[in-house]
Parts: C-alpha cells; structure tokens; sequence
C-alpha cells in the first residue's frame, strides 16, 4: 500500500512534464499555441491518467486472481484423479505395489535377454575357437607346402616360428618418432621385432 501515493507521485512529475519534452521534441513550425490559451495540461488531465492508471492495476489485479483461482481448481482435479476419492494412502499403496510388480516383470524379461546374451556368448566363444582351428591348419598347409620349395621352404619355416612366436609373447613393438631438422614434419615408424 506504501507503493500507491510513490506511484501517484511518479505519474503526477511524468504528466506534468509532458508539456516541456513535447516542446522541446518538436520542430518550431510546429509549436502552435492552441485556443484554450497555452497548452498545459490541466487538472482534470491529471485525474483522468491516475484515474486510467488505477483502472489498468485493478484489471490486472483481477486477472491474477483468477489465474490463481484457476490454478487452484487444476490442482484440485488432479488430487481427485490421484486420490481418486477414497483413501489417499491406500491408493498410493497400492499404486506403489502396482508398480513394483511392474519392476519385477521388467528385471525378469532383462534376465532372459541376459540369458540371451549368455548363448550368444558361448556362439561368439565357439566361432575363435573355430578360427584358431582354421588358423593352426593353415599354419600346417603352409609348412607342407614349404617342404616341398627349398629355399622358400626355408623362409616359411622362419616366419612360422615368429607367428608362433608372436602367440608366446616372444615379439615386442618398437615405435620411434622422427623428425627433420626444421621441424617441418614428424614421422611415427612402429616396428615388429621377434627374437630369431
């Protein structure tokens, strides 16, 4: 309530300056004096804007308030759809219940995907082995094959031992970086190196 004179004071300086920034705004030609004499703004001026100014607040007091009331019939519906009537706390049990039950249906179907999951691991399992097989008979095609070329025979028969050797643990990765003097560029080599 303190607001409304500070209010009314601030619209009274506003209205009664109106006249000078309107004066000082416009161009010369323009700056007619009216028939009433001069121009001002008179009293009853004053009065209609506070008048209007009051109007416009008290609109915008009601439309709060039946925004607010609005608000409230809403939350109302939906403690009747929630409480549906009865009693709030057992048909919150009982909801609870319902959806706990629901939790349980879920972690259930998550269990047999994760069953599902446990087959096709197995498949994935059986699948390497399966290559390792296919690998080791290579391994064996490859040194028939070298028994039977000579000098070439030779060769396969060292790269067979580095491939078993690389099963073993008995090669190593060696990376370098190399750089030119400028250091325009930079060159990352990785080597394979086995023991012979």
């Amino acid at each position: 309530m303190a607001r409304l004179p500070l209010m009314a004071a601030a619209a009274l300086a506003l209205a009664s300056s109106l006249p000078l920034i309107c004066v000082t705004t416009t161009p010369a030609s323009a700056q007619s004096l009216s028939d009433d004499g001069g121009g001002d703004i008179s009293a009853s001026d004053v009065r209609d804007f506070l008048r209007d100014a009051l109007r416009a607040r008290s609109d915008r007091r009601d439309l709060l308030r039946d925004l607010i009331a609005e608000r409230q019939d809403r939350r109302d519906e939906l403690m009747d759809l929630l409480g549906e009537g009865g009693d709030m706390m057992g048909d919150r049990r009982e909801r609870l219940r319902d959806l706990l039950a629901a939790r349980r249906d879920r972690r259930d179907d998550l269990m047999d995907l994760i069953g599902d999951r446990g087959d096709r691991r197995e498949r994935l399992m059986d699948l390497i082995s399966a290559r390792r097989d296919r690998r080791d008979e290579l391994m064996d095609l490859i040194g028939d094959r070298g028994d039977q070329g000579g000098d070439r025979g030779a060769l396969r028969q060292r790269l067979l031992e580095r491939l078993a050797g690389a099963d073993e643990g008995n090669c190593v990765f060696v990376t370098r970086s190399l750089r030119a003097e400028n250091g325009d560029w930079l060159a990352f080599v990785r080597r394979r190196v086995c023991r012979d």
